[in-house]
């Protein structure tokens, strides 16, 4: 029977906790056994931390979706404790523990294992930790640049070294200094130096002694590749971080300078070969290939040709890779996360990638030039590297080294060396420039952008983030491993009983203010909404949180109303720490109001008789009008496949079963688009490979679905009017089974693919992938009847 599937589907359900519970202990090794400093830590700790409470929601929501039926008294529990000598009250009370031990098993066993590695991994010691505070100032008026000094002097907390800010407002600047820095200090510019290494081919292109599209192999020694089969790496992949290099040579080393030798060597070992539809990349290996390349093709060291060509022609005096004594003089010691001291290394073959030291006032007006092209010796080659050429992730995309946040409409790069970090931005919409340096090395949580953008925010009036800092005790020992371990199961039971009661007041208070009919019709429809809401939010909301992420959940956009980072904030407070109370706070309130709906729903089921609370037939009577189905062969075919038809539209149960299914299969192809960033483009503008791929397991689950759905086509479990029917067996039969499978699981894939891709794709390409899909699906079809009678 249909209820017999459910109870099937809810022990396959158990299972699969035990199984989670175990890769989730897995995990907690894994960040028991890693090694970072404190402020990483912390931060990888609270990422942790969400994963494991948006886990548990998500696990809890779907059981309580799964025993939707079973979480209500109704007519089945009367009937059979009516002729007992038992009250009513004491059958309603029975019930509610009934579905509290549901609630306490699931959670037990979503955690069975992963209790015995997790509070030992969350409580490991850690010395007491200076972290950003993650919250925002309030708002105030606009902030003059005559002001701006002041303003930032208060906002600035100490102990974040030596910082020279500059600022660009309408032709108008200004440049402070904090610590022992001056306006005219001298810092590395780490990455930032990718910039003008990207101008540079600009120029370069401009002058045509070079092509975007050119292969990088042409412009390398002789030799010194080989020429790939397919694609290959082009000047353009690797100025815009598409090349698919990785981030650095997996024998550089940060002790000794990587020589353009060892450059060479590692693209002789490794090629030029690029995979098509290769995403982005961050990649420093990438931007010393481009540089070599350059001075290649010019003939002359890197760090001259970047001055010719670029730094002398801007005016940028205190700009250089080799500094003069003079200039030495005014470089600020840079220093270490720890605070120690680090001695200035050589960059060898990377110093395209992040060679360049300079001061807050040559990047102003490095930015300004930026802002207004035409005031600049060659404006084209600057516009050049603004253009946006290819995708990055979110709404954000990339020209030249320029990354484009295409919500706020702003330019910028970091920067970040072993002892010096640095952040730059310009806003055409607002003429706007911002430059911030600081001598010590960004880890978790970098200073530079967190100062840049409440700079920005100062200016226009908002609330700004907040520059303090709070202070983390330091944990570690017994008593820190025994109070995360209480910690851990109070955060972990209140999340989910948040959840889970949130479902049943939903369900509750549904039943008793909606009519007994449109209840029943909506009910099947309000479990496939919390389906979806529950995967969708678990996929879409960063799981491991990372830093944006807590600073949004904080600042009133929409991850501040997600329940899981309330929770988070919530395990925070139980735990001693500082940090998040107001989203602490959220949790306290939502718990409360979930459990006094709840009780609310359970009082009203009390008082308004047991008998008529949410009690629902598996298959609700069909509306006559939309109740003909055309004739599928002969009358055994026909009534098969229309009653297979008809108990998919009107059986709640079963929607639930295959709604299962789909929202796994959904899950994994959501969770695919955002591994390959394909969910940050048009995915259906143009036939991509990402997607082909895509739609071949979600329609694999949709097939598999209706298998286990209607048991078909070997036994036809769910469809009880044939298990007390005599059916023929033999060739009738088993064509009747293949019909009504073709039917429900492949025919809808076929037409909605069809319609999809058609509406996108030309119609030659969306036919041919339209076939193979159905090719697919009619395959397993006829693999699953594969033993039928």
């Amino acid at each position: 029977s249909p209820q017999a599937d459910i109870r099937k589907l809810l022990a396959q359900f158990a299972a699969l906790l035990v199984f989670v519970s175990l890769l989730l202990a897995g995990l907690g090794m894994n960040l028991g056994s890693s090694h970072f400093p404190a402020r990483e830590t912390l931060l990888f700790r609270w990422g942790a931390e969400h994963f494991l409470i948006a886990t548990t929601m998500l696990v809890v929501g779907l059981f309580a979706i799964l025993s939707w039926n079973s979480t209500f008294p109704d007519s089945r529990d009367v009937m059979v404790l009516a002729p007992l000598p038992i009250r009513s009250r004491t059958m309603f009370c029975a019930k509610i523990a009934a579905v509290g031990t549901s609630l306490a098993l699931t959670i037990v066993a979503l955690h069975v294992l992963s209790t015995l590695i997790w509070p030992f991994s969350l409580g490991k010691p850690v010395p007491e930790t200076r972290m950003p505070a993650l919250t925002s100032d309030p708002a105030m008026r606009p902030v003059s640049l005559d002001d701006l000094p002041a303003v930032l002097r208060r906002d600035l907390p100490g102990g974040n070294g030596d910082i020279t800010v500059g600022v660009l407002q309408h032709g108008r600047r200004q440049v402070l200094s904090f610590g022992a820095a001056k306006p005219d200090s001298i810092f590395q510019i780490g990455s930032i130096t990718k910039t003008f290494t990207a101008l540079l081919l600009a120029r370069m292109v401009e002058q045509g002694r070079v092509r975007l599209d050119q292969p990088l192999r042409e412009l390398l020694p002789e030799d010194a590749v080989k020429k790939p089969r397919k694609l290959e790496i082009t000047l353009l992949d690797l100025a815009t971080h598409h090349s698919g290099l990785p981030r650095m040579p997996d024998d550089a080393s940060l002790d000794t300078p990587y020589s353009i030798t060892q450059l060479l060597e590692f693209m002789h070992r490794n090629g030029v070969a690029k995979l098509p539809d290769t995403s982005f990349n961050y990649s420093n290996l990438g931007f010393a290939l481009l540089g070599l390349a350059l001075e290649q093709r010019a003939a002359e060291p890197y760090a001259d040709l970047l001055w010719e060509e670029v730094i002398r022609p801007l005016g940028l005096r205190d700009t250089a890779i080799v500094l003069s004594s003079d200039q030495e003089a005014r470089v600020v010691p840079g220093y270490d996360p720890k605070d120690r001291p680090v001695h200035n290394g050589e960059f060898g073959g990377f110093e395209p990638a992040g060679g360049i030291y300079s001061t807050a006032g040559d990047l102003l007006t490095y930015l300004d030039l930026q802002l207004h092209p035409d005031k600049s010796p060659f404006p084209a080659a600057i516009r050049e590297c603004q253009n946006l050429r290819a995708d990055m992730f979110g709404n954000s995309k990339i020209g030249l080294a320029w990354m484009h946040d295409g919500i706020d409409g702003t330019y910028s790069h970091g920067g970040a060396t072993l002892d010096y970090g640095a952040f730059v931005t310009f806003d055409p919409t607002q003429d706007l420039a911002i430059v911030v340096l600081q001598n010590r090395r960004p880890v978790a949580l970098p200073f530079v952008e967190t100062m840049t953008q409440h700079i920005r925010e100062r200016l226009a009036g908002h609330a700004a983030i907040s520059l303090a800092e709070l202070t983390v005790p330091a944990s570690g020992g017994a008593l820190s491993v025994i109070r995360m371990l209480g910690v851990y199961w109070l955060t972990l039971i209140a999340a989910g009983t948040f959840i889970f009661s949130s479902v049943l007041a939903i369900q509750g208070l549904g039943a008793q203010f909606l009519p007994r009919r449109a209840f029943l019709r909506v009910s099947s429809f309000l479990q496939l909404a919390l389906f979806a809401l529950f995967i969708a939010v678990y996929l879409l909301q960063p799981m491991f949180a990372d830093a944006p992420a807590l600073v949004a959940a904080q600042r009133s956009t929409w991850l501040s109303w997600s329940p899981s980072y309330w929770f988070l904030g919530l395990m925070q407070s139980l735990s001693g720490a500082p940090f998040f109370p107001h989203l602490a706070r959220r949790a306290c309130i939502g718990l409360a109001a979930a459990l006094a709906l709840t009780a609310a729903a359970y009082t009203l089921s009390y008082l308004r008789t047991i008998r008529k609370v949410v009690e629902e037939p598996d298959i609700t009577p069909g509306l006559g009008r939309l109740n003909w189905l055309p004739q599928f062969g002969g009358s055994l075919e026909t009534a098969v496949t229309q009653f297979s038809i008809r108990t998919l539209l009107r059986s709640r149960q079963h929607r639930v079963i295959l709604a299962f299914y789909i929202a796994l299969g959904l899950a994994l192809v959501v969770l695919f688009f955002l591994k390959t960033d394909l969910g940050q483009r048009q995915m259906l503008a143009e036939p991509n490979v990402p997607f082909i791929a895509a739609s071949i397991p979600l329609m694999c689950a949709w097939v598999a679905a209706i298998r286990v759905v209607f048991g078909l086509p070997l036994d036809l479990r769910a469809n009880w009017l044939f298990r007390i029917t005599p059916l023929p067996a033999g060739p009738r039969l088993l064509i009747a089974r293949r019909r009504a499978f073709l039917v429900l699981a492949v025919l809808p894939v076929v037409v909605l693919s069809a319609a999809t891709l058609g509406a996108f794709w030309p119609w030659r390409l969306a036919l041919a992938h339209v076939a193979v899909l159905a090719l697919i699906a009619y395959t397993i079809a006829e693999v699953s009847l594969y033993g039928a009678q």
